[in-house]
């Protein structure tokens, strides 16, 4: 009687994948019409992946080339081609890294040129559509703060420079936005607003400049009485 040879794991491994193979010849024999058109179909979805991915490359190239140019022209102050070149990146490549870049860009060009109404305009739009983080959202209200301010519309630049310093206690421009707060908010006789901001940089320490230069601004304001000794 012969006895049957046992199978190693490798010579099973063999056999099920000639076995197999052997399957998909006769079943490929019998369907290669079909075969034929899903690999074209395979084929058209690869395609179409492929031309997917070079054009959003392509893309996103394009974008920070336009961006680069509008950020040259900002530096040798051609300010109107810089403008124009930073709302092509945020109209043509809306969803590309480099739209939130020259929407931020070109809220910052207005403010430094003194178009603070615009500035406003931009750093709102920023803010809205913009933005990629909770950090960036509130660079941009200090903007729109800083711009509602650069236009005298003190009042308002009060209220934006104290929320914008309520949303992160242990930032590293809290105390400045609350000094800010308590300047706008004196200049636009707003009483509550001012003495709000203050008390929260009290809170915060009584020994800052901050805290001491806020304090001076609103005695010469007639807002807080004033102690001798004060102004040491």
């Amino acid at each position: 009687m012969t006895t049957k040879k046992k199978m190693s794991k490798h010579e099973m491994r063999e056999d099920h994948f000639v076995t197999g193979v052997f399957k998909f010849q006769e079943w490929a024999e019998e369907n290669l019409s079909k075969l034929l058109v899903g690999g074209g179909i395979v084929l058209a979805v690869i395609l179409v992946v492929v031309f997917l991915a070079w054009q959003s490359s392509s893309g996103e190239k394009a974008a920070f080339e336009k961006l680069g140019s509008a950020e040259v022209f900002a530096r040798t102050g051609q300010t109107q081609l810089a403008i124009a070149d930073f709302q092509e990146v945020m109209n043509k490549y809306s969803s590309s890294p480099a739209a939130s870049q020259a929407a931020f860009k070109l809220a910052s060009l207005y403010f430094q040129t003194n178009d603070f109404a615009n500035a406003e305009l931009a750093f709102k739009n920023f803010h809205d559509k913009f933005a990629p983080d909770d950090v960036f959202r509130r660079s941009a209200q200090r903007g729109i703060a800083a711009s509602q301010a650069g236009q005298g519309k003190y009042q308002e630049a009060g209220t934006a420079f104290l929320n914008s310093a309520k949303i992160d206690t242990l930032a590293s421009t809290y105390e400045d936005d609350l000094l800010q707060a308590v300047a706008s908010a004196a200049k636009a006789n707003d009483t509550n607003t001012a003495k709000e901001a203050f008390s929260l940089l009290e809170k915060r320490g009584t020994t800052s400049d901050k805290y001491r230069n806020a304090k001076i601004l609103l005695i010469e304001r007639g807002i807080l009485a004033y102690d001798k000794g004060e102004y040491k």
